[in-house]
C-alpha cells in the first residue's frame, strides 16, 4: 500500500526500513547523501511516475492474501508508522503483522531472481536484509517474513529471525 502524504511527512522525522541500506551504501536506488537531503528538505515526491512502485503497491495486497494462503497465517495489513520506544528517530511501517505471533511481512516485487536464495532461507538481498532488520529491532519482534513475487510468477517466502547483532550495528 502506498504511503499516505501524512505517513511521507513523519518518515522525514526519523529513519525509516527502506533508508537503511542507503545510509549503510547498499541501496542500488539511494545514497547515503540522498537520504540525508530526504530528511531535511522538501523533495519533490516523484514516486507516482515510477511503474516499479506503482506495481509494487499495487500488487501488495495480492501478495500478503498469497502468502496467508499459502502459509495459513492471518494478516493485518500495516498501516500505521511506529517508531522506536529507546530511539525515535527509528520508524517502521511493516506491510503487514502476523496475527498469534511476534512477526511481521514485509512485501516485495522482483524483476530477476539473482539475489534471492533458496526458498524458506533467510537469503535475502543485503538491502532488504537491513531492512527486515531494522523493522525487528523498532517493534522487537521475533522474526519478519519477506513475501517476494519475482517475475510476476515466481512467488517466494524468506525467513528473517531477530540477529540482535546486526539490528544493535542498524
Amino acid at each position: 500500500m502506498a504511503l499516505t502524504k501524512e505517513q511521507k511527512e513523519i518518515r522525514r522525522s526519523g529513519v525509516g526500513g527502506s533508508d537503511v541500506a542507503g545510509i549503510f551504501g547498499v541501496s542500488k536506488w539511494a545514497t547515503p547523501l540522498d537520504i540525508f537531503f530526504s530528511k531535511i528538505q522538501e523533495v519533490e515526491d516523484d514516486e507516482d511516475d515510477n511503474e516499479a512502485i506503482e506495481w509494487g503497491n499495487r500488487l501488495e495486497a495480492l501478495i500478503v492474501k498469497t502468502f496467508a494462503d499459502k502459509t495459513g497465517k492471518e494478516c493485518i495489513p500495516g498501516t500505521e508508522t511506529f517508531r522506536h520506544p529507546d530511539y525515535p528517530h527509528m520508524l517502521a511501517n511493516v506491510d503487514a503483522m502476523i496475527v498469534g505471533e511476534n512477526a511481521a511481512l514485509e512485501v516485495k516485487t522482483a524483476r530477476f531472481a539473482g539475489e534471492w536464495g533458496e526458498r524458506g532461507s533467510d537469503e535475502i538481498p543485503n538491502a532488504y536484509l537491513l531492512q527486515v532488520a531494522h523493522y525487528s529491532a523498532v517493534l522487537n519482534l521475533d522474526k519478519v517474513y519477506s513475501a517476494v513475487l519475482i517475475s510476476g510468477s515466481d512467488f517466494r517466502i524468506y525467513e528473517y529471525k531477530k540477529n540482535p547483532k546486526l539490528e544493535e550495528l542498524i
